[in-house]
């Protein structure tokens, strides 16, 4: 943990060491943004393009559903019209077998409107699901418009910091070396030259 500390011993070193960590995450961090950014303009253009798909598959169903319900209703009313009419022979003759026609003839119309029902059970369960899809796909362009609006500023901001980073960073860097680890290499050479005397002058 003693590498995360900031420099506390002098302030060009300080200098030094934070422009270079300003100027490399400005120049690392705006790529990965825009990487990201990409990947989720492609993730919204295939939601569009399933949605799309989607909507093809789902007007298709809607005219078949047009035709189904236009059979039904004319299958349901010759029904209808040959259960009258068997009724009305079955109130003169009273015929057994002729009431059990118009009972089987009920049940198969009781039967096609609960087709007709489920049928529009399930376009109603598939326009609600195609319309939630629709607000989702909205909703994810709508974020992608965001983050590429705070990328653009992202960019301009790094522009800023590379160039305050790096000139911070060359600033403090020649000041730590001109006006103090210059002086600093001069105490060490007079050091060691000095500890080489008094070794000559202990070895004579």
């Amino acid at each position: 943990m003693e590498f995360l500390k900031p420099p506390t011993d002098s302030l060009y070193k300080f200098l030094a060491l934070s422009g270079l960590i300003l100027f490399l995450v400005s120049i690392t961090w705006p790529p990965w943004l825009l990487n990201k950014l990409v990947l989720s303009q492609y993730e919204v253009e295939r939601d569009q393009q399933i949605l799309k798909a989607e909507v093809n598959h789902f007007s298709l169903e809607s005219l078949q559903f047009g035709l189904s319900v236009e059979v039904f209703r004319v299958d349901t009313a010759n029904l209808k019209t040959k259960m009258d009419e068997l009724q009305l022979l079955t109130s003169r003759s009273g015929k057994q077998a002729l009431n059990k026609e118009i009972e089987s003839l009920r049940a198969q119309w009781l039967e096609k409107n609960r087709e007709l029902e489920q049928m529009r059970k399930a376009q109603d369960e598939a326009l609600l699901a195609t319309a939630k899809r629709n607000l989702e796909v909205s909703h994810n362009l709508k974020v992608l418009i965001w983050y590429t609006k705070a990328t653009r500023a992202v960019f301009v901001i790094a522009l800023l910091t590379v160039s305050g980073g790096l000139v911070m960073s060359v600033v403090g860097f020649h000041l730590w070396y001109s006006r103090l680890q210059i002086y600093q290499d001069a105490m060490l050479k007079k050091q060691a030259a000095a500890e080489e005397d008094s070794k000559g002058t202990l070895d004579n």
